[in-house]
């Protein structure tokens, strides 16, 4: 099972820490990792105050002050999970609270991880990216077809992400105005609104979403929108990380993807231009493929699962670097 045709697979070892990480964010307080945070005393600004009323889950909470760069929900109970959330969820409050100081800490370590490790974290930490390919599995159990979509649709739907990640931002900006007061209880923090992750997570223990709420006209636009989402969730198991082409989490990390300190390379001379690494690509990625006068094959769309090195056929072609030093090199080893 650790290996196959004579190498280590790297597929098992990712599925085996991305279920460690869905269980460590759900249930890692029982390791007593938030204990030290217990008696911390916050030196932050006056609006905190205003956050945290707005905020009922926030308040007296163990969680660390961190906010992972995936979907990590607010959701999870405050004993159990080691997290107050995702970083989506964090921007949007200090944007919507005018409270930056507050969050200075969780934003610099945010922006710490995306500096160093990009979008690894959709590919091996996710929770939602974890769900996506049990759905793959279970569709190769029953040996169900995936549809792959087409290069139109692909650009389309590289459209909505951006969109959607705009109108999150702009939206909470907005309502960060005074005139905007009566509404920002409504539409306070949109990007929960209309995320599908406390609903995927709510199958486990000691997770309580929020349900769908019909009370208001914004609640009621925000009720329908996430039907929506939950229905894309649910076409991942026809398309692969469906979900992973609209969130806006990843959007958000693809900034740092191509810049970031672990890289993805490929050996020009030794590539053969056999196409595997563009089929075994679970976003349809033609990067790795196509580049022909870069050693850097990173690329926003990569979720770097590095399923492309594990399957490339050539040794030492494609390699995965961290500041630099290479730790994972694809590897051929014909059956003998």
């Amino acid at each position: 099972m650790w290996k196959k045709r004579g190498k280590l697979n790297l597929t098992i070892i990712r599925r085996i820490v991305q279920l460690s990480f869905l269980l460590f964010i759900l249930y890692g307080g029982y390791l007593g990792i938030t204990n030290f945070n217990d008696e911390k005393t916050n030196l932050i600004s006056e609006n905190v105050d205003i956050t945290k009323l707005a905020n009922e889950n926030l308040q007296d909470d163990p969680r660390l002050d961190i906010y992972l760069p995936i979907r990590s929900c607010k959701n999870i109970d405050k004993d159990t999970g080691v997290f107050k959330g995702c970083g989506m969820f964090m921007l949007t409050d200090a944007l919507i609270y005018r409270s930056f100081l507050t969050f200075a800490i969780p934003i610099f370590f945010l922006i710490l991880f995306s500096l160093i490790f990009g979008r690894t974290w959709c590919g091996w930490a996710c929770p939602m990216g974890f769900f996506q390919e049990i759905f793959d599995w279970i569709r190769g159990l029953f040996r169900i077809s995936y549809f792959k979509i087409s290069r139109k649709t692909h650009r389309i739907l590289k459209k909505i992400k951006w969109g959607w990640l705009a109108t999150i931002f702009l939206t909470s900006f907005v309502i960060a105005l005074p005139f905007f007061t009566n509404i920002r209880k409504d539409l306070h923090n949109i990007n929960c609104l209309t995320c599908p992750t406390r609903y995927a997570l709510m199958w486990f223990p000691k997770v309580d979403p929020t349900f769908f709420s019909f009370q208001t006209s914004f609640y009621s636009i925000g009720s329908i929108i996430l039907f929506i989402f939950i229905g894309i969730f649910i076409l991942s198991f026809f398309v692969r990380r469906f979900w992973c082409r609209l969130c806006p989490n990843g959007a958000l990390l693809s900034l740092f993807n191509k810049g970031c300190f672990t890289t993805k390379t490929k050996d020009l001379q030794k590539c053969t231009k056999c196409g595997i690494c563009y089929q075994v690509c679970p976003m349809d990625n033609e990067d790795v493929y196509t580049i022909k006068n870069r050693k850097v094959v990173n690329s926003k769309n990569c979720v770097m699962c590095f399923e492309c090195l594990n399957k490339c056929p050539e040794n030492d072609c494609i390699n995965v670097n961290i500041f630099g030093k290479t730790i994972l090199k694809s590897k051929y080893n014909k059956k003998k």
